[in-house]
């Protein structure tokens, strides 16, 4: 079967995604309405499911509206309090088929206390929310570096080649970032020269890969020594880098 992925702009920076076969279609993180409403009625689809990461406005505010107009689709989000538009309600841990393909959720506390990624194995496609971003990852709102340090680990620990989808274009801004920890990494400076060709285009900077991600993503790189020495955490733990790289990128 033959599955596109589409992004869905919206706000000032948001994507929602679209992951169809031409003939249903699931959303993740649809945070308005109209362009996802916009985008299935273009393409003639049939909203199967929508995927909810977290409780934030700008990745469900536009659930509801749509589950009223396509009745027949579930919504699959966070067990949370917080998120009252949820079908099935999941933690982490559970495995679903979705539109004939197999999907994973996976835990990632941190952004938010339950904040969930969706996994795709068979179509290498991992949807992130806003626990991984390109070159950066999530503000820490209810988890501890802990939570979102562990919450990247298991990102890291999937194939290279799976394709990274975020809820935000933030990639530019990252990589700037990124330079100024990780100066000696010439991946992030040829990554940003690629960034900024793209977006003097209108064009997405995203998806990456974990490969990717690996090579410029400072997040995902705190073993390593030249940014450990730069940040002068030579001796430090993971946890106390990802932190420490954490509060510098709030203070941006």
């Amino acid at each position: 079967m033959d599955i596109q992925i589409s992004p869905i702009p919206f706000l000032s920076d948001n994507y929602a995604w679209a992951l169809h076969d031409r003939k249903n279609a699931v959303i993740v993180d649809p945070g308005e309405a109209a362009p996802t409403r916009d985008f299935l009625k273009k393409g003639n689809l049939r909203l199967s499911h929508i995927l909810i990461t977290h409780h934030h406005a700008d990745h469900y505010g536009g659930a509801a509206g749509l589950k009223k107009e396509f009745q027949e689709c579930a919504i699959i989000g966070p067990d949370d309090a917080r998120l009252k538009v949820c079908d099935d309600p999941v933690h982490g841990g559970e495995n679903r088929t979705i539109i004939g393909q197999p999907m994973k959720v996976i835990r990632a506390a941190g952004h938010t206390k339950t904040h969930v990624l969706f996994y795709f194995p068979t179509v290498y496609a991992l949807f992130t929310g806003d626990t991984l971003f390109s070159a950066g990852c999530g503000r820490l709102f209810e988890g501890s570096a802990e939570d979102l340090h562990g919450s990247l680990t298991k990102c890291a620990a999937l194939e290279d080649d799976t394709r990274i989808f975020p809820g935000h274009e933030y990639t530019e801004e990252n990589l700037r970032f990124a330079l100024t920890v990780d100066p000696a990494n010439p991946a992030i400076a040829q990554r940003l020269a690629e960034v900024k060709k793209l977006g003097s285009r209108g064009l997405a900077s995203v998806p990456t890969t974990i490969a990717m991600e690996k090579a410029f993503n400072p997040f995902l790189r705190v073993k390593e020594p030249a940014l450990r020495n730069k940040l002068g955490m030579e001796q430090s733990s993971d946890v106390e880098v990802f932190a420490r790289l954490r509060e510098m990128k709030d203070r941006f």
